[in-house]
């Protein structure tokens, strides 16, 4: 599970330096982010917001 985001569907890896988060579904995994590790995860690295 992701520390910042409370859902067991949201699981990451640390891979050297970076974070890869990614959802678990029925039949695939999706990825949300890939990220350097020392970086918190923010709401808008799952959900962006539409560009204005």
């Amino acid at each position: 599970m992701v520390p910042e985001v409370d859902r067991p569907d949201i699981r990451e890896v640390i891979l050297e330096n970076y974070r890869i988060v990614y959802l678990v579904g029925a039949t695939r995994i999706t990825i949300l982010a890939v990220f350097e590790s020392h970086r918190l995860l923010r709401d808008d690295d799952l959900y962006p917001t539409a560009s204005k």
